[in-house]
């Protein structure tokens, strides 16, 4: 008899090393940018990832979207959540640590559940989506504000913050026209990857491109960014969804932002200031009060209740 059954300790793993790919590109994308363009940079990497989803969607008869409409709905989410993010990402970074890149991407979640609330308006807001939000914007503020004794964010930061934003837009406007019954999530996937190849393609000679010396770990950076950190995660991210559930598998976003910062520090040597660290606390913090992982509770009647 076949058994159909989770391995617990086979999800917990894949769970960790979905946190540490994710948290690793961040470096990647520091390390590649060193010797190639940010606009070569996004290229090569939604190539290298297109490939890889289209070859597994072909393996396992996972259909394209078909129709205009499709397609066109898919081009907007590829810009939102595949163009525009790794551009403004990948542009940020070389001026902005890997570690703050990605303290500064883990807040869209929460940006994400915001925008859902305003935008496709089937959630109504809570008390702690605005606790949430409110402790998650503190700490933007910290990680993004202060520096040199005054309030002044960087442009590399803002362009990360930009990316989140981009990122969020683009998890809603999927939610929003095409999340649909019988849809295959793999071929859905594979078609944005392709769409956003395509318009990086007409959008790369607009940036303009340069290649300097490319040592072999600004090489090697490229290819993992490529097919580890874009194409595998997204393999890897449906089978903890199969596994864990959509709910359970995006908590792996809490710990990307860690894994972004150990990766900037053990890899390129960084330093992150206090305000980062806090910064990056109070994001988590307020993603998990945002997304009704953490209650509130008072007392009243000498009895707990939940607000």
């Amino acid at each position: 008899m076949t058994s159909t059954s989770v391995d617990p300790g086979g999800s917990a793993v894949r769970f960790v090393i979905q946190a540490a790919i994710w948290g690793s590109r961040f470096t990647l994308i520091s390390v590649a940018v060193r010797a190639v363009s940010p606009s070569l940079v996004v290229l090569s990497r939604l190539a290298l990832a297109a490939t890889v989803l289209l070859a597994l969607a072909g393996w396992r008869h996972a259909a394209l979207v078909r129709g205009r409409s499709l397609w066109l709905h898919t081009a907007v989410a590829a810009a939102l959540g595949n163009v525009v993010p790794y551009v403004f990402l990948t542009y940020g970074e070389r001026t902005t640590a890997a570690g703050t890149a990605g303290v500064l991407i883990g807040a869209t979640p929460l940006l994400t559940l915001a925008l859902g609330v305003v935008a496709v308006r089937d959630t109504p807001p809570s008390v702690h989506t605005f606790v949430g939000f409110g402790t998650a914007f503190a700490g933007l503020v910290l990680v993004i504000g202060p520096h040199g004794g005054g309030w002044a964010p960087s442009p590399g930061m803002l362009l990360c913050l930009g990316a989140a934003v981009s990122y969020a837009a683009g998890y809603v406007y999927v939610r929003r026209f095409l999340t649909r019954p019988g849809t295959s999530a793999l071929g859905a996937a594979a078609s944005q990857l392709v769409a956003a190849l395509a318009l990086q393609a007409i959008l790369t000679p607009v940036l303009g491109w340069h290649i300097g010396v490319v040592h072999p770990d600004a090489a090697m950076a490229l290819v993992l960014l490529g097919l580890l950190g874009t194409g595998y995660a997204t393999v890897l991210y449906f089978r903890l969804i199969a596994d864990l559930g959509a709910a359970r598998a995006a908590a792996v976003d809490y710990l990307v932002p860690v894994f972004a910062v150990l990766f900037g520090v053990l890899v390129s040597g960084e330093h992150l200031g206090a305000s980062v660290i806090a910064g990056a606390v109070l994001i988590l913090s307020g993603m998990a009060i945002g997304e009704g992982r953490v209650s509130f509770r008072r007392f009243a009647g000498g009895r707990c209740v939940d607000l």
